[in-house]
């Protein structure tokens, strides 16, 4: 891997970028998180959560249940473009 993700890493930020959770107040589920893994992958998410938690890909809002965020944004987006997915380049000037 270009980036030290795995598929099932890349999936999870792929799933939040697409969804635009990138701000505390804009999380998303982890009950909807582990149900799309699940029917995906076939294996729970916890470990892969934890993961992304700890390299600082992720941040967690304290609600029950909890819900989750893209912390650093430009980490992720060098992720996920390095291995192919569609992810914007920032603001665009016409010219």
């Amino acid at each position: 891997m270009v980036c030290g993700l795995n598929d099932e890493e890349l999936f999870i930020l792929n799933l939040l970028y697409s969804k635009r959770c990138l701000a505390p107040n804009a999380g998303y589920h982890s009950r909807k998180l582990a149900r799309l893994f699940r029917r995906k992958f076939n294996k729970p998410d916890d470990d892969y959560v934890k993961l992304l938690l700890n390299r600082g890909y992720l941040a967690a809002i304290g609600k029950s249940p909890v819900k989750y965020y893209i912390a650093n944004i430009g980490d992720t987006a060098k992720a996920l473009g390095a291995h192919g997915y569609n992810v914007s380049k920032g603001r665009t000037r016409p010219l």
